[in-house]
């Protein structure tokens, strides 16, 4: 425990001190995200509002353990999910989340065994488009790429969060670490209650294959790395 106090403090100090930033404060670009223009994607439909009140939505979230069938996942039942929950507002570069400094170093992607009409694949979320970007087809087991293996679910759909580190480091340095895994959770918290809200089932997981992952979404590891993963069915 001295260990992560020292982490801790090293960690929050260099906010101040900015160690390892390359651009001054106010240079660095914000707002960015991923794009696959070259790939199939699908353009989603609206997302349907979401009426449950927000005392009930928290009162019901739970991260299921029980063994349950898998349901196919609709692309207004997605649009639904990721509209409420990631989606950038219209009307300026802002989510629906926090991010230090606008800079949105966490990237949105998808493996899915259960989206309706289309094979098991590799995705990745537009926020500004609103779209799913196909990236391949997946050939493997859900089950393998997590190492939590007490819950037996076929997981339909694992929702993934990775940080491009850059993005938020050119201004803050180190502490771009801190600042993305905050910025993971607020995003899978509400992930997890617009599941909830929506008729979904969802459990965080943090107990998943690193590399494997890496290797499924052909990232850099030097620039990019899984911090998150969300199963949803």
């Amino acid at each position: 425990m001295l260990f992560l106090s020292h982490l801790h403090a090293d960690l929050r100090q260099t906010l101040a001190t900015r160690r390892g930033a390359t651009a001054n404060i106010g240079e660095a670009p914000t707002g960015a995200h991923k794009v696959y223009p070259r790939m199939p994607h699908i353009t989603l439909p609206s997302p349907e509002h979401l009426s449950m009140p927000f005392s009930d939505t928290i009162n019901k979230r739970k991260s299921p353990t029980e063994k349950e069938s898998i349901l196919p996942f609709s692309v207004q039942r997605i649009s639904t999910l990721f509209g409420n929950s990631l989606k950038r507002h219209k009307e300026s570069s802002r989510r629906q989340y926090p991010s230090g400094g606008n800079f949105y170093p966490v990237e949105v992607y998808m493996v899915t065994k259960a989206l309706e009409g289309y094979p098991p694949s590799v995705i990745h979320y537009d926020p500004t488009a609103h779209r799913l970007e196909i990236l391949s087809r997946f050939e493997g087991d859900m089950q393998s790429l997590i190492r939590e293996q007490p819950v037996e679910l076929a997981y339909g759909t694992l929702v993934v969060f990775t940080s491009v580190w850059k993005r938020t480091g050119a201004k803050y340095g180190d502490f771009a670490y801190l600042l993305a895994l905050l910025e993971a959770g607020h995003m899978a918290q509400n992930l997890l209650l617009s599941a909830t809200a929506s008729g979904s089932n969802a459990r965080p997981i943090m107990g998943f294959f690193d590399q494997k992952i890496i290797d499924l979404l052909d990232i850099d590891p030097e620039e990019e790395q899984p911090v998150y993963t969300v199963a949803v069915w």
